[in-house]
């Protein structure tokens, strides 16, 4: 299967001697990717249990609630978080278990030696990550994605909400900018995208928040300005009701994730 997208990766890391725990991981908005060198892990999500061993990846869909429980110490553990297309952030609270056979494990090896101990990875190791991606999804089928957006009025709208996640976006101003009646415009956003535009405008916020929490820099008022939300109090409470989680938790959990 070719896989006509490509892959931005944002985080690459290996954890060594991981001590045995159980983790509740924050709800984030990328995908992940995750490789246990040894038998000791596991993964639960709705009331399911993936083991993890070396011969498997797990593929983890945004806005996925999950445990990690590591019942002894695993030796390696890599994960990668990316984001694929639109298509494909319409997809959530999912996870896949799928092989993982030699190409795979040729791409992990040469990623960990790109990742030593602790400390900042190799420039090469966001292109090995994202090789390990691209390999891995070969194994999806057709069925495992939403179909494709194609019409550019659609895409288009979906662009100018990622780039000013801040602006009103409303029905009528998207619906002039695509060309069509307001109604008109509404049908075919839903049709091809399967929620309202406000309400993906608001996911798309809550997203561009998350992504500039990860980073660490803007204290969280402004994060809150630049999202579009009017101050700190209803960005917190917005915030909450998606994530599961107020911002400043999420930062802090998000900067000690280790994954």
């Amino acid at each position: 299967m070719t896989l006509p997208w490509q892959v931005s990766v944002e985080v690459v890391r290996c954890a060594q001697r991981r001590v045995a725990t159980d983790l509740v991981q924050p709800l984030l908005t990328h995908w992940r990717l995750h490789w246990y060198g040894d038998p000791g892990a596991a993964l639960h999500w709705r009331h399911r249990q993936f083991t993890m061993d070396a011969g498997v990846l797990a593929i983890i869909a945004p806005q996925t609630p999950f445990v990690r429980r590591v019942v002894r110490p695993v030796d390696r553990h890599v994960f990668v978080h990316f984001r694929p297309d639109h298509a494909r952030d319409r997809l959530t609270d999912r996870v896949w278990l799928l092989p993982c056979g030699a190409a795979q494990r040729a791409l992990i090896d040469d990623l960990v030696r790109d990742l030593p101990g602790h400390g900042q990875p190799q420039i090469s190791a966001p292109w090995r990550g994202a090789a390990l991606v691209l390999t891995a999804l070969e194994a999806f089928t057709a069925d495992d994605w939403p179909t494709r957006i194609a019409d550019p009025r659609v895409l288009a709208a979906l662009s100018s909400i990622d780039q000013d996640p801040a602006a009103a976006h409303g029905n009528a101003h998207l619906a002039e900018a695509a060309g069509m009646s307001e109604s008109g415009f509404l049908r075919l956003f839903l049709r091809h995208v399967g929620i309202a535009p406000q309400r993906w405008a608001a996911q798309r916020r809550i997203a561009a928040a998350c992504r500039l929490l990860q980073e660490g820099a803007l204290p969280i008022t402004a994060i809150a300005a630049r999202c579009g939300y009017c101050d700190r109090t209803y960005f917190t409470a917005a915030f909450t009701r998606a994530v599961g989680m107020g911002p400043g938790a999420y930062r802090r959990r998000a900067a000690g994730l280790g994954e």
